[in-house]
């Protein structure tokens, strides 16, 4: 009986180690089997890791960012792309190439060598006026930026390289441009001297010593605090005068122009540029609204009937009423016409062509108002007139301005 119940015992015993080593053999596999998966995790982490470091072991690149690779972001400036030698501060210069880059391929530009110029800077109000464009062989013209709190406010348009350029904006006078002192490149240069029509001479700091550049890289900006226009400009070196408003760089057929030889043939070479309250500018676009280009049909004195565009004036806010800034300017002399005195004149809407000559009528052109301003009249309250589509019987130089519900429109005519 005692041996019956000691082999229970035993057995029992046996039972519960052979138990005890099964589920051990359990534990034991699984943890091998944990192991090997850690292992091979790793063995995979690592192979990795050698391919990022050396890549020409598998030759194929690593999948990384543009940031681990030092490419420029979408914003970044182009190397060597911006020319500031005006002294503009890094924000500002981030927010004239930001507008820049909103119209123009700038990465483009920058691969072909041309360059954005920051040629003038001048604290102004809140902010600071700059002059600034990019100018492929220097034939691009630049524009005026007012930039306050990193953010340009505002900006002129079409600005014209080949001449004095100008604009009125709260209530100021500002003249605005690039070096014109050229004599086979750049000339060395001190300073601007403006005189104005109120009476106020302005002078501003330009200096430029040359170093072999053949880009314009200096400008000037000049302000008065009136509504006012420019009676004379100097370019200046060692107090003499290398280049003034009456440089052969404005000028193309002088005996064409209807202040020639006169005190006001400064009007000649100066040209009104419209900066809008704020930028971009949101004005109709007349001609997708009129289905064409607003045109006047005129009687010539050598080729009868010629139909010629009309140009767009861009608005004053600092007037009210037809501007006086339309006689002051240049901005309609490009496309001088001859026309006869007393011929009636016909507005008209014409289809937008490939070529002008082979356009096509579209429909009349409705007109509000039509004056008259007569270039021999000094006087800006008598100078301009009310009148018809009919033209003066006096010769002369006169700007016809018709008034249409989208604004003013102007034309040069030299009436013979």
């Amino acid at each position: 009986m005692k041996n019956l119940e000691q082999n229970s015992i035993s057995y029992c015993l046996i039972s519960i180690t052979l138990k005890e080593m099964s589920r051990m053999k359990r534990i034991l596999l699984l943890a091998l089997l944990l192991l090997f998966v850690f292992a091979a995790g790793c063995t995979y982490s690592a192979a990795a890791q050698e391919r990022d470091i050396a890549p020409e072991a598998t030759g194929e690149p690593p999948a990384t960012s543009a940031t681990a690779t030092g490419e420029p972001s979408a914003g970044a400036v182009p190397a060597g792309f911006i020319k500031n030698e005006a002294g503009a501060t890094d924000e500002e210069v981030a927010a004239i190439f930001a507008a820049e880059k909103s119209t123009r391929n700038v990465e483009s530009l920058a691969e072909q060598g041309v360059h954005l110029y920051i040629y003038a800077r001048q604290d102004w109000h809140d902010g600071a006026l700059l002059l600034a464009g990019v100018a492929p062989m220097g034939e691009l013209p630049a524009e005026l930026y007012f930039v306050s709190g990193g953010e340009v406010v505002t900006r002129t348009s079409v600005s014209d390289i080949w001449s004095l350029n100008y604009t009125h904006y709260q209530g100021e006078t500002i003249v605005f441009g690039p070096s014109f002192a050229w004599d086979n490149g750049p000339l060395a240069t001190d300073e601007v001297q403006a005189e104005f029509w109120n009476g106020e001479t302005v002078t501003v700091p330009m200096k430029y010593i040359p170093n072999g550049e053949s880009e314009i890289t200096r400008g000037y900006i000049c302000v008065t605090p009136s509504l006012t226009w420019l009676k004379s400009l100097k370019i200046v070196s060692d107090g003499k005068t290398l280049a003034d408003d009456g440089s052969g760089w404005f000028l193309t057929d002088p005996s064409n122009q209807p202040w020639y030889g006169e005190p006001e043939s400064i009007r000649n070479r100066t040209r009104y540029v419209r900066m809008p309250d704020v930028w971009p500018d949101e004005k109709t676009d007349v001609v997708d609204d009129l289905g064409g280009i607003p045109t006047v049909t005129l009687e010539t004195p050598g080729e009868g009937a010629v139909t010629c565009p009309l140009e767009y004036w861009p608005g004053c806010t600092a007037h009210e009423g037809i501007s006086p800034d339309i006689w002051h300017s240049n901005n309609s002399l490009p496309t001088l016409v001859d026309a006869k005195a007393g011929s009636r004149i016909a507005a008209g809407v014409m289809a937008e062509p490939d070529s002008f000559d082979a356009s096509q009528k579209v429909s009349d052109f409705s007109v509000n108002e039509v004056y008259w301003a007569d270039l021999s009249v000094k006087d800006d309250e008598k100078c301009i007139t009310q009148g018809e589509l009919v033209c003066p019987t006096k010769q002369g130089f006169y700007i016809l301005v018709v008034v249409t519900d989208y604004g003013c429109f102007i034309k040069t005519l030299r009436i013979v």
